[in-house]
């Protein structure tokens, strides 16, 4: 056992059919994940980041989308710990949520867009998630748990928007 293994004894179970996987890739950075995107769109402005149904959206653009909605979501007091749920299939607005959430230190919780009320409640509940995000279609259940969770903001978005 190596002295990496030692410190992290589940290293031992990683396989790849019958080869063994080396136990890690690292150092890793110590650095937000939201870092990558900056470092990005600076590097790379003009490259997609993004291929939605045809429709592109480069790094320069991502950032641009995923800062203002930062600034959004901080003026809702969205602020670090705070837990965010996303009921977003994969979309531009997901990736766009997913980096603005941890731009403001808040903790992402997305949940699968095929969970119906009981397991929305349950899953926002768990959380302690005072904001959501969802699609437009998904607006009257996320009204109707509401009164059982801690639900403050309603963010509500359209997969027409980058259609």
């Amino acid at each position: 056992m190596t002295a990496v293994e030692d410190k992290r004894p589940w290293l031992k179970s990683y396989r790849l059919g019958p080869y063994r996987l080396a136990p890690s890739l690292g150092p890793y950075p110590e650095e937000p994940l939201y870092s990558f995107l900056d470092r990005s769109a600076e590097n790379y402005p003009a490259q997609t980041a993004v291929d939605f149904c045809g429709l592109r959206i480069n790094y320069r653009e991502l950032k641009s989308y995923t800062d203002s909605f930062a600034r959004a979501l901080s003026s809702l007091n969205v602020r670090k710990g705070d837990k965010v749920v996303t009921v977003l299939p994969t979309c531009p607005q997901y990736i766009i949520a997913n980096f603005a959430i941890l731009k403001c230190g808040a903790v992402h919780v997305p949940c699968s867009i095929l969970h119906r009320e009981r397991e929305l409640v349950f899953e926002i509940g768990e959380s302690g998630a005072e904001t959501v995000i969802c699609l437009q279609e998904q607006l009257d259940i996320i009204r109707s748990i509401q009164p059982k969770t801690k639900l403050k903001n309603i963010i509500i978005t359209s997969l027409a928007d980058y259609l």
